[in-house]
């Protein structure tokens, strides 16, 4: 049974759910602009406060991804490819939904 206390816990729950997407989405996009810019995995790992071997098995896929999505869309606004880089985010975790 649920009552008003716990849709408004589930209702909060799903709002920061949502946040964080948005701020991982984020993440990549800065992870891109650092790769784009010279930075290395070594650099970008001590930025997030992991090992560089850490960074790379995490985000490298999606960064790649953001970055040839980039270069496919250059006359893109940001937003149209936060949106894209959002696409490939939801790719990606429903993947790993089914692969659980």
């Amino acid at each position: 049974m649920t009552g008003p206390t716990t849709t408004r816990e589930l209702e909060r729950l799903a709002a920061i759910e949502r946040k964080m997407d948005a701020l991982d989405v984020e993440r990549v996009r800065l992870m891109a602009d650092a790769q784009r810019h010279g930075a290395s995995w070594e650099a970008i790992g001590a930025a997030l406060g992991t090992t560089r071997q850490s960074a790379w098995e995490t985000y490298h896929q999606r960064v790649r991804q953001l970055l040839e999505t980039t270069a496919t869309h250059v006359d893109a606004t940001e937003e149209e490819l936060l949106e894209s880089a959002g696409a490939i985010l939801t790719g990606i975790r429903a993947r790993r939904r089914r692969s659980r």
